[in-house]
């Protein structure tokens, strides 16, 4: 899992425009969280997507990132991502929050990462599936070094 800054994701979305940024409407998100309590958005259309973005939210808006990060995470699914927010209760255990957050969020990923694996053969075969990129902001930052610390 590869960690990006805002910086770099204006750089894979492109400059921004020039005229008033776009409203994003709280109903085209993702309102009700799959069988792991992550919140999936899809990009529009039959194209395959670029990777999976796992995101984090901040401390105190964790809990609800597909309300909070509403306009950011459509953004990020328009531009051809498919989006897991996985919501989190702060505590000051870090530790054991990321235990958590894996457990919700590796099930989802690998699970989107298989349905558009790519047909390979031989060693190739465990790696043909989407790059995962993590996306946080504050806490979820943090909480996403950890992670990517761990592996």
């Amino acid at each position: 899992m590869h960690l990006i800054a805002a910086a770099l994701v204006c750089a894979f979305l492109g400059p921004a425009p020039l005229h008033a940024p776009r409203r994003v409407p709280l109903v085209t998100c993702v309102t009700r969280a799959d069988e792991h309590g992550n919140f999936v958005l899809r990009p529009p259309g039959d194209a395959r997507p670029r990777a999976l973005v796992h995101f984090l939210g901040g401390a105190f808006v964790g809990a609800a990132p597909h309300l909070t990060y509403a306009t950011l995470l459509q953004t990020l699914a328009d531009a051809g991502y498919i989006v897991v927010a996985t919501p989190y209760e702060l505590r000051f255990d870090h530790l054991a929050l990321c235990d958590d957050v894996v457990e919700r969020a590796q099930p989802t990923l690998l699970r989107l990462q298989a349905e558009h694996a790519e047909s390979a053969v031989g060693d190739a075969a465990p790696h043909a599936g989407l790059p995962i990129v993590g996306v946080g902001h504050s806490c979820g930052a943090l909480l996403l070094l950890l992670l990517s610390s761990f592996f």
